[in-house]
């Protein structure tokens, strides 16, 4: 076999390296040899590139008919026919991956390539096998096996076979082992590796199929021209891209039969440690070197002299700057611009998104995790709850989602209100979780139909409605949710993934024809359905060891994040392009995007099992090597466009302070000659309907409004100043409650949420009676008890009169606890009636009675207040509707009233129960032909260290609650409900911080 012509081809440019790229693309002969004109294969990072690469061989050679210059031609060794081709044929663009393909199938290999997921669940299954006999150090997760993977394929690509080295290292930490525990644990880890990839590679070896290493030695041995004759690499080794070749892929391409040239082309400041490296390997590679083909005039867009990048609040404030410019630079052609980005995510969906708003169009070969699609998100949900054990959270957010469908047992489907009232029948059973406690609750009897009907508008009507709701949700969730059982425990992965599969497709919404999403959704449904059923398929040839559900639960995710998902494609528009992809493309205008410490360079994945310094021997890559190609393939970039490009620094991502990268440096190689300032107003500039409407003031003469948006534009613009924050229009009503009142002096913004809005507040998940069930107990416990006392004709609890009452209030609290769940009646019943170390509520009562109440003559429990009150207020008596009830109002042998508050908790801090309800009973004894005075009244709070909290002690205090009170009404009737807590410290409790606009959260 004749020797290969190996060429280390220098670029000095980015520019000079794509011309380089262009000749040697070209044919060597006329067309007539049908030899000459087989297309060269070009090896580049990712399936994008060649994309790219396919657009800028279209454009120079069949558009602007570019051909090679002789000296070019002389260089490379490369001479083309000079006529300009009327056709072009295409190289072959192939990936690391698709190259082992495509040699695959040249060779004729009757073996099959081992998929990548067959290989991971092999692994596990060896791993399981070999921790028997060699226990690791370690837990074994699906991480971690997956990892043994990585570890496993690098190896046997740097040329050794991982079970010798394995021996080898074992060998040298025996030694150590004895007086050095890090030793002593490295040598367990080998042993259990070395007995893992034995096993791995023996049943690897009996399987009908081929992994990279069995490929390459298969392909090694066999005869005949399996390579094409000219192959070009454009991509670095392992050391200079954790994607590039390793020495066992240059092996393979330098002993191919049938390769006669290999070029491997490089930037300078690439090339100089590559081809370093790649001269140790071929010492008879001849080296050429391209001079720069056309002057450096690329300039650099800053908005300061004094900075060279571009600063933008968050990612999609980047996005945004860069339509701006795009618009700003017209009339160059959107084709010419590109948007370069090195995380794929959130760029590719932020402009998506603001792209399309500006009225921009745009094109990318880039693709998305296929976890970020939102059906795969439905079965993300699926599997958290099944992995919960079924709790209300997680059940109520996987039937929310728009990817999931339910019908009831009764035909219809269940929508937003029905999983609403589910959610707060599980909140009211105090269901945490598991199928046998939703079966219960379903079990449980039935709540007998209120006093005003079914339809009725009281507070148990509503309930009623609610239970009934939730129960028939209740029964059309439990079949499928059964189907998850299996997952529940520990059982072989192949039995998890078929019931996750069975339960998704009882609960998925399919799309309809005439959803604008239906086929993206379809697409996303096969992708996720196949990794399913490739996963399943595998663990049930391959592994039948039973694991918990959690880690087949991983896996699945992993291999669902592991595939990508390519978006629609076009032609047209700006560029969305990553940072491998770049440099294959043809731009005038480049915008380099999220240059940010952490993905400028991009940190390398750590080897996790072994230091650095053990895996020198194998040719292992060094952070800092990859760094400094990191560094010189940016400044290669910022060459690319011919015009200008622009460098974008986000200070904000997810909202965190974020650092600018290091990388920045080279941004210092642009001289001030060369620097293009952008415009101050640029930043105003609008660039989609919403920045023309939304502005502050509105744009009507921006030309992205169509006619209607820019009359309403132009009427905006005639109308009043806005409101200060914190203000709406009046919001008068025709009665009010206290509480309610007082909620709004603790804070306007929970009063206008919970009242005005009408927004629910969110039950919490809690392991025993949830507070406000705990004090309606309270209440309940205390007013039958006290009706239970007056029965017997007696009012007042005197001295003498405990031991009895304590007999009946024990009685009436036995008989309320009965109705609660065991777990919680034990908790209930030591608050009720204390314990060694604490007083009991009844006994806390019962003291307080007969110490302070002994003057009742006449007591109402649950005292209604329905009506007009006249109340004093700042400008005189002012009538209000009050609507509430009293928990107690006594009459005293000296001809007062008193209002006494039950708190289950500590006193209110800005309290008007007292005063208010003592003007409303007393008016009410008026109009009855009583006059009587208002007595000390307060609360009586069961965790304070003294019970009776005295909040009116005379009938001026009553009267400046009163005024409070009024005040307060008058605010909420202008409309007035600022964000501004009584205490910050309620903030942190509170049910509506997810729609509060508030700055800051005060400290405790």
């Amino acid at each position: 076999m004749p020797p290969v012509d190996i060429r280390l081809i220098q670029a000095d440019d980015l520019d000079a390296w794509q011309r380089a790229l262009l000749a040697l693309c070209l044919p060597t002969a006329p067309a007539g040899d049908g030899l000459a004109l087989e297309a060269p294969v070009v090896i580049v990072p990712t399936r994008a590139a060649g994309e790219q690469w396919r657009r800028t061989l279209e454009q120079r050679l069949l558009v602007d008919g570019w051909a090679p210059p002789t000296a070019l031609q002389r260089a490379l060794g490369h001479e083309v026919p000079g006529a300009a081709p009327a056709a072009l044929l295409l190289p072959r663009t192939l990936t690391r991956d698709d190259l082992y393909e495509a040699l695959h199938l040249a060779a004729r290999l009757e073996r099959p390539r081992l998929a990548a997921l067959t290989r991971e669940v092999l692994m596990g299954a060896c791993a399981r096998q070999a921790a028997r006999r060699h226990a690791p150090p370690f837990l074994l997760r699906p991480g971690l096996i997956a990892e043994m993977v990585r570890f496993h394929d690098q190896v046997g690509r740097l040329g050794h076979v991982p079970t010798a080295w394995l021996e080898d290292a074992a060998t040298r930490l025996e030694g150590e082992a004895a007086s050095d525990r890090g030793a002593e644990r490295l040598l367990r880890q080998t042993r259990f590796l070395h007995e893992a990839f034995r096993h791995f590679a023996s049943r690897v070896e009996a399987l009908d199929g081929l992994d990279e290493h069995a490929l390459r030695t298969a392909l090694l041995a066999t005869p005949g021209a399996w390579c094409p004759r000219h192959v070009i690499v454009t991509v670095a080794d392992h050391h200079a891209d954790a994607g590039g070749l390793w020495p066992g892929d240059l092996d393979v391409l330098s002993a191919a039969p049938g390769l006669v040239r290999l070029d491997v082309v490089a930037t300078r400041r690439v090339a100089t440690s590559l081809f370093a490296r790649l001269r140790v390997r071929w010492p008879g590679a001849i080296d050429v070197r391209i001079g720069p083909q056309r002057p450096s005039a690329t300039r650099l867009e800053v908005s300061a002299p004094d900075r060279r990048w571009l600063s933008a609040r968050d990612r999609d404030e980047e996005v945004i700057a860069y339509a701006r410019r795009v618009k700003a630079r017209q009339p160059m052609a959107p084709h010419a611009s590109a948007l370069v980005y090195r995380r794929p995510l959130p760029y590719l969906y932020a402009a998506q998104h603001l792209l399309r708003a500006a009225g921009i169009p745009y094109q990318s070969s880039g693709t998305l995790p296929l976890a970020a699609e939102p059906w795969a998100a439905g079965l993300d949900l699926l599997m958290d709850a099944a992995l919960s054990g079924l709790t209300r959270a997680t059940i109520v957010t996987l039937l929310r989602s728009p990817h999931v469908r339910l019908v009831r047992e009764d035909g219809p489907e269940v929508h937003g209100p029905a999983i609403a009232a589910f959610d707060a029948w599980l909140a009211q059973g105090r269901f945490l979780g598991t199928l046998g406690h939703l079966d219960a609750l379903i079990a449980r009897q039935p709540s007998p139909l209120p006093p005003d009907g079914p339809e009725g508008a009281s507070r148990h009507a509503v309930q009623w409605r609610q239970e009934r709701e939730g129960r028939a949700v209740a029964v059309a969730v439990r079949p499928w949710l059964a189907r998850l059982a299996p997952l529940q425990g520990v059982a072989p992965g192949a039995e998890h993934v078929r019931a996750l599969r069975e339960a998704w497709a009882a609960c998925e919404r399919l799309p309809t024809d005439d959803d604008p999403e239906a086929s993206r959704t379809r697409r996303a449904r096969a992708a996720v359905d196949l990794v399913l059923s490739q996963l399943e398929q595998a663990l049930a040839t391959h592994d039948a060891t039973p694991v918990p559900a959690r880690d087949t639960c991983i896996l699945v995710r992993r291999w669902i994040e592991e595939r990508t998902f390519a978006l629609p494609r076009a032609d047209a528009g700006v560029h969305l392009v990553d940072a491998d992809a770049a440099p294959y493309g043809l731009f005038a205008h480049v915008r380099v995007v999220g240059l940010l410490e952490g993905e400028w360079p991009e940190p390398t994945a750590r080897e996790i099992f072994y230091p650095a310094f053990m895996l020198e021997r194998l040719g292992w890559a060094e952070e800092r090597t990859r760094t400094a190609a990191l560094r010189a393939r940016l400044a290669d970039l910022l060459t690319l466009p011919t015009d200008a490009v622009g460098v974008s620094v986000p200070e904000l991502d997810q909202d965190a302070v974020v650092r600018p990268s290091s990388l920045l440096d080279e941004l210092q190689a642009f001289g001030v000659d060369r620097l293009e300032p952008v415009p101050a107003d640029e930043r105003t500039l609008p660039v989609s309907g919403d920045d023309a409407l939304l502005g502050t003031p509105a744009v009507p003469g921006a030309g992205v409004l169509d006619p209607a948006a820019r009359d309403w534009a132009r009427w905006r613009l005639t109308r009043p100043p806005a409101p200060t924050p914190g203000r709406t229009s009046a919001v008068p009503s025709d009665r009010y409650g206290v509480t309610a009142v007082e909620t709004y002096l603790q804070c306007p913004f929970q009063y206008f949420a919970g009242r005005v809005l009408g927004l629910t507040e969110e039950a919490d998940d809690e392991p025993g009676l949830p507070a406000r069930d705990a004090g309606v107990l309270l209440h309940d416990v205390l007013h039958d008890g006290m009706v239970e006392w007056q029965r017997g004709g007696r009012v007042a609890i005197r001295p003498e009169d405990l031991p009895e009452a304590r007999a009946v209030f024990a009685a009436v609290a036995e008989r309320a606890l009965l109705s609660l769940a065991p777990a919680d009646r034990a908790v209930e019943r030591t608050r009720l009636f204390g314990s060694a170390v604490a007083t009991g509520v009844i006994e806390k009562m019962l003291r307080t009675e007969a110490e302070l109440f002994g003057d009742v003559v006449r007591r109402a429990l649950e005292h209604p207040i329905d009506g007009r009150v006249d109340l004093p207020g700042a400008d005189g008596a002012r009538t209000i509707h009050l609507r509430g009830r009293v928990d107690r109002v006594d009459w005293t042998d000296d001809g007062r009233v008193r209002v006494i508050d039950y708190k289950s908790g500590r006193r209110p801090t800005r309290p008007l129960q007292p005063g208010v309800y003592a003007h409303a009973v007393v008016q009410q004894e008026r109009e009855a032909g009583r006059t009587l005075a208002i007595a000390p009244s307060g609360f009586v709070a069961f965790r304070e260290g003294v019970p009776w909290v005295e909040s009116v002690g005379t009938p001026r205090d009553a009267d400046e609650q009163a005024r409070q009170f009024v005040e307060a009404v008058d605010l909420i009737e202008r409309g007035e409900f600022p964000v501004k807590p009584h205490s910050p410290f309620r903030c942190q409790f509170c049910d509506y911080a997810g729609v509060c606009r508030k700055d800051y959260v005060g400290d405790e």
